[in-house]
């Protein structure tokens, strides 16, 4: 009767094409026919031998567990490198030579990366960011209905439009602004035109070039209107001082910078909004001393010392308690 006992597999130690998932076993090691599986440890005759990490088989069906330690097979070393620590040493060579200037494009590659969907503003009435700081602040407030949220957009509209009276709504008024006309006399109109100047008070000393204050010019007054939609924006941009020869713009920021203030009701709800763009700090004038102190007050906008300035006179325009 032929014998149908099961024969251990044998792998020789000299075949180098066998299986990558199963370990050369030669024939040298003992099979455990209760576990179906090769011995791992091999008999020894020194009694004080003690495995580090003792184990009695392989893993089911004879194959290696994928262990990548062996202390009994040191003619490998490369099969058990510390492959992590390897890639690692990789990774902080090219750390090393690595330079955020290798991510940036060069005049040509901008050109001719710049697309006609790049100049797409979700707010036309808003100036596109371009260069230096970009701030976006909105308050909201909702109503039961169309009818009280478009009596209460009526409100905040001539809030927004009453620019003398910004720092009352503030509930902290950081800087007062008063509204002239273009030529820099104080206006007492109830809404700004385009063209009329703002003279702007910051606590401490202000630029010489706009006799201590910051001015900017009403670049854009915008107002639509439709049953479920009505908005009015006003932007403004430094300027120079109307009351004083030169062309020096009278403000901490650059005259590409922008500031923009919304108002409008979608609906049943009345948003407030805030876009500043370009913001950049005006070092470029003829005076050292005013150069000095925009940088000052510039680089603590940029740091978001002005947030709370805006943010309080949105939220003051929003705020249904007022009358």
């Amino acid at each position: 009767m032929p014998d149908n006992k099961k024969k251990p597999p044998v792998i020789p130690l000299d075949v180098e094409d066998a299986d990558e998932a199963r370990e050369p076993t030669g024939e040298n090691l003992q099979f455990n026919e209760d576990e179906d599986s090769f011995e791992l440890e091999s008999e020894t005759t020194d009694t004080e031998y003690q495995h580090p990490e003792p184990y009695d088989t392989a893993a089911p069906g004879g194959e290696d567990d994928n262990s990548t330690y062996d202390e009994e097979n040191p003619y490998t070393p490369g099969e058990y490198r510390d492959k992590q620590s390897e890639l690692r040493g990789e990774l902080e060579e090219l750390d090393a030579v690595a330079d955020d200037r290798l991510a940036q494009l060069d005049e040509v590659d901008e050109q001719l990366a710049d697309t006609p969907e790049d100049e797409r503003n979700p707010h036309p009435f808003v100036p596109p960011q371009r260069i230096g700081k970009q701030v976006d602040l909105e308050s909201r407030v909702s109503f039961p209905d169309d009818g009280s949220a478009s009596h209460f957009f009526g409100l905040a509209k001539r809030r927004l439009l009453d620019v003398s009276r910004w720092h009352e709504l503030a509930e902290l008024p950081v800087a007062t602004f008063v509204l002239t006309d273009a030529y820099g006399g104080e206006a007492v109109k109830p809404q700004p035109v385009e063209g009329d100047k703002v003279r702007i008070d910051i606590p401490g000393p202000g630029p010489s070039a706009g006799d201590g204050y910051d001015w900017v010019v009403v670049e854009d007054l915008t107002e639509t209107d439709s049953p479920a939609h009505e908005l009015c924006s006003l932007t403004l941009r430094p300027t120079a001082n109307p009351l004083k020869p030169g062309d020096d713009t009278a403000h901490f920021f650059k005259d590409v910078a922008t500031s923009t203030l919304v108002v409008e009701r979608r609906e049943r709800e009345v948003i407030a909004r805030y876009h500043g763009r370009n913001e950049v700090t005006n070092t470029d004038t003829d005076s050292t001393v005013d150069n000095v102190r925009n940088a000052a007050v510039g680089v603590g906008a940029k740091l978001g010392f002005s947030y709370p300035q805006w943010k309080s006179l949105i939220d003051g325009l929003t705020k249904y308690e007022l009358s």
